[in-house]
C-alpha cells in the first residue's frame, strides 16, 4: 500500500489503509483544508473578502482594515493583550480570580488595575504575607483573624497562598509550631494506649493529665511533700541528632521553686541519644535536670 501523503510504501492497516500514520493522515487533512476558502464581510468597511474555511466570520478583517483593528488589551494590567502573553508578568495577570479577594482582604488598591502598578501591588502584598506567615511565624487561623478571613476552612485561606506562590507548612511543621507558641496542647491517649493514664487534681486544686503509672507516682510524691509543679508546662525547641531535624520537647515535669525539669520514663520508653538532646537544650536555657528510669534517678 502507498501513503497517500508521503507516498512510502506501508503494510500499516492504520484506519482506511489510506495513510501509514496518524501523523500523515492529519497532515493530509491540514493541507487540503487550506485549499478551501469562504466568503465573508469585513468588520470594520463591510468589503466582501475571502477567508480560510475554519475562520469566523463574525471577526474579520480586510488587508487594509488590519492596521486600524482595535488592539484587545489585558483585563488586569491594560496593556496590549498581545504584549502581556510575550511578557514573564502575564502569569501574575492569569491569577485574576484571586484580585477580588486581594482587595476585599488585604488592602489591595484597587485602582492599580489596568494598569502596570499591580505588578508593584501585587508583590507588596504578597511580601505582607510572607512576613506574617514565616517570620512572625503565625498560623493559618492567626492570618485569617488578623486579615479578617470570614471563613471557618483554613483550606480556602491556603488556596489563596497557594495562588501567590507562597509556601505553605506542612503538618508536622504546623504541628510543631502550634506545640511550640503552646497554642496547642498533647493529645490525650486513646483506649488502646497501652499505659495508665487520665486526670489527676493536685494537692493546690489543679487538674494535670498524666500518662503513666510512674508520672502519677511521682506527682503523688510531690503533692505529699507539698511541692509546687506543673505538668507538660514548657515547650522547648531542640535538635534531634537521630532524626536530623529540629522538635518540640515538652518535659513531664517542671518545678518552679527548684527552676528544676523533670522526665519521667520506663526502661521500655527510654531513648538514651533523644533524652541527651533534649537536656542539652534544658540546661542551655538555665534549667537544672533530672530522670527517672522506673522510680529510679539515672545520671545520663
Amino acid at each position: 500500500m502507498i501513503c497517500e501523503f508521503c507516498n512510502k510504501e506501508h503494510n500499516v492497516f492504520y484506519g482506511s489503509n489510506r495513510f501509514c500514520s496518524s501523523k500523515c493522515a492529519k497532515a493530509f487533512a491540514t493541507k487540503n483544508d487550506n485549499k478551501y476558502t469562504k466568503s465573508a464581510t469585513c468588520k470594520l468597511c463591510g468589503k466582501h473578502i475571502t477567508v480560510n474555511k475554519r475562520a469566523n466570520i463574525n471577526n474579520t478583517y480586510c488587508e487594509d482594515c488590519k492596521k486600524l483593528k482595535p488592539t484587545r488589551k489585558c483585563a488586569v494590567c491594560g496593556r496590549p493583550l498581545h504584549i502581556c502573553k510575550s511578557s514573564s508578568t502575564r502569569y501574575i495577570c492569569l491569577k485574576y480570580q484571586i484580585f477580588p479577594s486581594l482587595i476585599k482582604y488585604f488592602g489591595f488598591d484597587e485602582s492599580k488595575l489596568n494598569s502596570t502598578d499591580i505588578f508593584e501591588e501585587y508583590h507588596k502584598i504578597r511580601q505582607i504575607i510572607i512576613e506574617e506567615y514565616w517570620e512572625n511565624e503565625n498560623t493559618l487561623n492567626d492570618l485569617m483573624k488578623l486579615f479578617h478571613y470570614n471563613s471557618e476552612n483554613a483550606r480556602n485561606f491556603s488556596k489563596i497562598l497557594r495562588t501567590l506562590d507562597i509556601d505553605i507548612r506542612t503538618r508536622s511543621e504546623s504541628r510543631s509550631l502550634s506545640l511550640l507558641l503552646n497554642k496547642s496542647s498533647m493529645p490525650q491517649m486513646g483506649k488502646n494506649y497501652p499505659y495508665k493514664h487520665g486526670w489527676h487534681t493536685t494537692w493546690e486544686n489543679k487538674k494535670i493529665y498524666f500518662r503513666s503509672s510512674y508520672e502519677l507516682d511521682y506527682a503523688l510524691k510531690l503533692d505529699n511533700k507539698k511541692i509546687s509543679y506543673e505538668v507538660e508546662y514548657l515547650r522547648l525547641q531542640y535538635w534531634d541528632t537521630q532524626k536530623y531535624k529540629y522538635r518540640i520537647a515538652i518535659p513531664d515535669f517542671y518545678l518552679p521553686k527548684y527552676n528544676l525539669l523533670v522526665e519521667i520514663k520506663s526502661i521500655y520508653t527510654l531513648d538514651k541519644q533523644n533524652m541527651k538532646d533534649k537536656f542539652k537544650v534544658y540546661e542551655k536555657y538555665g534549667y537544672k535536670t533530672k530522670l527517672y528510669v522506673d522510680h529510679k534517678e539515672l545520671k545520663l
